[in-house]
């Protein structure tokens, strides 16, 4: 009699329990800044596809508005109420720490000083918490396989205790393109997985979406379709108005009314999103746009507006 050899795969059976940690911000600037992907559904299905994942915990903090992207908070904000939708995602917060701080040139002069100073923001917790909660789930039992979705070599000691010393499986899902891979973290991992545009582009919520609150939209498209509404002429014509008596807006909230920092608002109508131009208000009147335009979410600072 022949024996017959099988060859039987790891994944042959799904694996009863499956919990991914996510650094959000390493996955933003590995796989989605600049890109249409950022509408992301929980892709860990994609990721893993003979898996059941039983839960994902999300590890991010609170971004503030910036003069060049007043924005950024309010899609941040709507991005994360997406990811409250689904039942397996939790939200973990770190922090932001802003300061003041001299660093050296890369090109100093050679006379005068050889340092600038700059405003140093640094993201705090997130790669802390996500350590602390890989490890304490698998110390209570709650996965038998870990995925880490970070290309963070601060990481590599948590996966290699996760993997070693409590004795679990566990993998290390890279967002950034694979010649920027962390072999100090994948050498500590069980597995290794590539995250591909791919399956970030099949892994889209879609368009709208409804909570306990009510509908929202993607802010992307959301943006672009406004701005193709008032392109075509569907909204209101008057766009921008100059010439006229113009709605002053004060960007910076509490200065001074005579500040030349107002905007001139040309409300389109379009639910929830209004078209600014900011302008600057001068002695001999308003001048043409040009500081900044977008789309903002009414607010009761622009209430009045």
């Amino acid at each position: 009699m022949t024996a017959q050899v099988v060859t039987v795969s790891p994944y042959a059976e799904p694996v009863a329990k499956v919990h991914v940690y996510i650094d959000g911000f390493n996955l933003y600037y590995g796989a989605l800044k600049g890109t249409p992907h950022k509408w992301l559904e929980a892709f860990c299905d994609r990721l893993l596809p003979k898996d059941d994942v039983e839960q994902i915990r999300y590890f991010t903090a609170k971004i503030s508005a910036r003069p060049q992207d007043l924005q950024a908070p309010q899609r941040q904000e709507t991005n994360l109420r997406a990811l409250r939708t689904l039942s397996k995602v939790s939200i973990h917060y770190g922090h932001f720490l802003t300061n003041s701080t001299y660093l050296p040139l890369a090109k100093p002069p050679r006379v005068g000083s050889r340092k600038a100073l700059v405003i140093k923001t640094e993201e705090k917790g997130s790669d802390v918490n996500l350590a602390a909660h890989a490890l304490l789930d698998g110390f209570r039992g709650r996965y038998e396989t870990a995925v880490i979705v970070s290309n963070d070599s601060d990481l590599a000691e948590p996966v290699r205790m996760i993997r070693f010393e409590l004795g679990l499986r566990v993998g290390v899902a890279n967002p950034h393109p694979a010649n920027r891979r962390s072999r100090e973290l994948s050498a500590n991992a069980k597995f290794f997985k590539q995250i591909r545009a791919g399956a970030l582009a099949a892994s889209q919520f879609p368009d709208s979406l409804v909570d306990a609150v009510g509908r929202f939209s993607n802010p992307e498209t959301g943006s672009r379709s406004a701005e193709a509404r008032l392109s075509a002429g569907l909204a209101p014509s008057r766009r921008s108005g100059w010439g006229d008596t113009p709605t002053l807006y004060r960007t910076g909230g509490t200065g001074n009314p005579s500040s030349p920092y107002f905007g001139l608002i040309a409300r389109a109508g379009l639910g929830s999103l209004w078209y600014f131009e900011f302008s600057t208000r001068s002695p001999g009147g308003w001048n043409r746009p040009g500081s900044s335009r977008g789309w903002v979410l009414p607010t009761a600072s622009a209430a009045g507006c």
